[in-house]
């Protein structure tokens, strides 16, 4: 997921108020400095307001956070529905906006994966969503699960069997989909002898 972090150090600049309006300054630290008494209290005035700014600015940003993961949300709900309407370009643009959001998210792309391989048979279109899926989250089991089953729609049986070692490696054996990634392992097996 786009983590706060990521979030914050993309919009790390510090908003200061002026007498005529907000201005933005680019990495102006704002921190009190310890008294000779050792409380950490402001030593003047605008020293005051620059901590009271780098507080509001930091409210700021988590109000931003909390609208970029709903409006991520809401594109890849798009996506959903207008991939069971059959309406695969327009869930691929709902996704493809989804991932300009959060492009950290491996689901989005193992969505688009999907739009490929289930909607419109083309697996080796498919193929390098999978593959960013697991890169981005090498815990996420449909990635690994999906990645599988298109290498093997290719023909790949190969490619397919380490896939589903390193979906078993990444993933815990509590997994729900631990067990069906070893059944596809001996599917597989079978599928090379």
């Amino acid at each position: 997921m786009f983590g706060k972090s990521k979030l914050f150090k993309s919009m790390s600049r510090l908003i200061t108020r002026t007498g005529t309006g907000t201005e933005v300054s680019e990495s102006e630290e704002a921190t009190p400095s310890i008294t000779s008494s050792g409380s950490s209290e402001p030593q003047n005035e605008a020293q005051a307001e620059k901590v009271t700014t780098k507080v509001d600015n930091s409210k700021t940003l988590e109000r931003l956070f909390a609208q970029s993961k709903k409006e991520d949300k809401a594109e890849i709900n798009a996506g959903a529905r207008a991939y069971t309407n059959k309406e695969y370009e327009v869930a691929i643009i709902h996704y493809q906006k989804a991932i300009s959001i959060n492009p950290s998210d491996g689901s989005i792309y193992n969505n688009i994966g999907n739009v490929y391989l289930r909607g419109k048979n083309d697996p080796q279109t498919a193929l390098p969503y999978y593959v960013q899926a697991t890169t981005i989250e090498p815990s996420f089991n449909y990635g690994w699960l999906n990645l599988a089953l298109c290498q093997r729609a290719l023909g790949d049986i190969s490619s397919a069997k380490t896939a589903v070692a390193n979906g078993l490696n990444a993933l815990n054996s509590e997994d729900g989909l631990y067990e069906v990634l070893i059944q596809l392992q001996s599917q597989l097996e079978s599928q090379l002898e």
